[in-house]
């Protein structure tokens, strides 16, 4: 099976997962390699979309039926995890209601509101950011009040990691950080003029409890920062650039885009937009009206990065040269994870070279500092 056709038929699926109506059937008349193509969904972590598209494929081009059978296993599982994680985001909420907390749900289950079926997302973390100060501490304290621990739990400098019935919970200090020091200092104040007033922010009901979320504007923005972060790091997966076209498509009309290209050239993020943007628009099917800033320019240095994430998979998990071994010290680990970030940035000097370039300079500097503090 010629591979470029499977990536061909894989994103035609996609785009009608997406945006609804028949997947294209052209690119599947000579066949398809469903096995290579279910994989593709499951390194994205799409395998929701994925289904949702090929289930409007005339039956004789539709998958066989032992295929079928493991995507609605898969999806149905897909489906019991957003169910579970919307039930205890809605009891922890309103847990900090209770206790004078308006925390705000970063990403995840609010940026799931913008697809067309929900519960279709592979869904992940609830990210919760209730403030600064004491409202962290007590909310971590509410948290831990959800019952005995499943795993492991830690804090970082960004925020407390807790595995509490069956799902992950991140209760943050910070929304988000970067390296360059000169960079976070903008991104600090530029958050909190963002989400310090109350009367800014939108409200979803989830599971009959009202949830915060950010302001259209601050997410915008947010989601790019984070998949921008996540790839120096190690890897993104096509589920982030979906979450964050949806949400563009979605809240066309309401960004505000004169402020939008300010906050991108104050935090240095305007060339990760276009290029994510090229993707979205050539690759995912965003209408071009929907990107703003958007640049044809970009497609060379966006066909290199998609080839890195569709080798590399979500958050960079299929990479075979960056798998960890946490069976080993701490000294040993942190220089590991300093090597796989290293051969990241080494990839990626052909796609983003200037992001790059001020990027691992400072990591390099924090890596160091850990080593001596322990952290």
């Amino acid at each position: 099976m010629n591979h470029s056709n499977t990536i061909e038929q894989f994103f035609a699926l996609i785009r009608s997962g997406l945006w609804g109506g028949k997947a294209a059937s052209s690119p599947f008349d000579g066949g398809a390699d469903w096995e290579a193509l279910l994989r593709l969904a499951s390194m994205q972590s799409l395998t929701g979309i994925f289904a949702d598209g090929a289930g409007t494929l005339p039956r004789e081009l539709m998958p066989p039926a032992e295929t079928a059978r493991r995507l609605f296993v898969t999806v149905e599982s897909i489906r019991r995890a957003n169910r579970r994680l919307d039930a205890v985001l809605a009891e922890l909420e309103a847990g900090l209601r209770r206790e004078g907390i308006e925390g705000i749900l970063l990403k995840g289950q609010g940026v799931a509101r913008a697809y067309l079926h929900p519960e279709l997302r592979m869904c992940g973390d609830i990210d919760l950011y209730p403030g600064k100060g004491d409202a962290y501490l007590r909310c971590c304290e509410i948290v831990r009040s959800l019952g005995e621990s499943e795993g492991r739990e830690d804090e970082s400098e960004k925020h407390f990691h807790f595995n509490r019935r069956g799902c992950s919970i991140e209760i943050h200090s910070h929304v988000m950080l970067a390296a360059d020091p000169f960079v976070n200092r903008r991104l600090q104040r530029w958050t909190d003029e963002m989400l310090d007033d109350p009367s800014k922010l939108r409200h979803v009901e989830i599971n009959g409890v009202e949830v915060n979320l950010p302001p259209v504007d601050f997410d915008a923005v947010f989601i790019l920062q984070h998949i921008a972060n996540h790839l120096l790091k190690g890897g993104i997966g096509l589920r982030q650039l979906c979450d964050w076209s949806r949400y563009l498509h979605v809240h066309a009309a309401e960004i505000d885009r004169a402020r939008l290209g300010n906050n991108l050239r104050t935090l240095r993020l305007m060339n990760c937009w276009q290029l994510f943007g090229w993707l979205a628009v050539n690759r995912l099917g965003l209408p071009e009206a929907e990107m703003p800033f958007y640049s044809p320019r970009h497609e060379k240095r966006a066909l290199r990065c998609l080839r890195i994430i569709l080798r590399k998979g979500n958050f960079g998990q299929y990479d075979k040269a960056a798998r960890r071994n946490l069976d080993i010290n701490f000294i040993l680990r942190k220089m590991q994870t300093c090597l796989i970030v290293i051969g990241q940035h080494a990839e990626l000097l052909r796609v983003i070279p200037a992001e790059v370039l001020r990027h691992l300079p400072w990591y390099l500097l924090d890596g160091i500092k850990r080593l001596f503090t322990g952290k």
